[in-house]
């Protein structure tokens, strides 16, 4: 079995190449050439969380996941770490065995892993019928209407204009909504 070696390489910015900036990658990968232990290459890319993905997740994902599954209200502070530690428990651990041989979860830290949680919270929400948040009218609610006094939390924002949180009307139907209520 061929010993697996991690190398990281970056793309130029205006062309289709590569480049390993690090001078041991590159050491590396042209003695595997040279002695000729590999002619196969896999390249794994690497997808760079944001923090509107982040934000997104624990918006709008944790909190739907907990209310469908739970029946837990996203809007009770007290509960914004359980219904974390419940969504990791469900869908982002790792399983150890304890002293005894007897298997245990443990949370993972889904720092910089956001877009695994995501795919593997929506691939499981496929299969099992659950909502999924549309990300646009978070996105919506997070750049234009979170700094809005009338509602102090993305779901009183939902409530108020009387969407689920999977939908996604249009502009002209959110302008007349809102342009029922005084701004503050």
């Amino acid at each position: 079995m061929a010993r697996k070696i991690l190398i990281q390489a970056e793309p130029y910015k205006d062309s289709f190449k590569l480049t390993i900036p690090s001078e041991y990658n590159r050491f590396a990968l042209k003695e595997m050439v040279r002695t000729g232990k590999t002619t196969l290459f896999e390249l794994i890319p690497r997808i760079r969380s944001s923090k509107n993905q982040r934000g997104y997740l624990e918006g709008a994902v944790v909190p739907v996941y907990a209310y469908w599954q739970y029946g837990l209200d996203p809007r009770l502070p007290s509960k914004d770490i359980d219904i974390r530690d419940l969504f990791k428990a469900d869908f982002w651990y790792d399983v150890i065995k304890k002293r005894d041989g007897s298997p245990r979860k443990t949370l993972k830290s889904w720092s910089k892993q956001q877009n695994q949680v995501l795919d593997k919270y929506t691939e499981w929400a496929n299969e099992n019928g659950a909502p999924v948040p549309n990300e646009q009218l978070y996105k919506l609610w997070e750049d234009v209407y979170s700094m809005d006094t009338r509602w102090s939390h993305y779901w009183d924002w939902l409530e108020f204009l009387g969407l689920d949180h999977d939908s996604m009307p249009s502009k002209e139907t959110i302008e007349a909504k809102l342009s029922t209520v005084k701004k503050t």
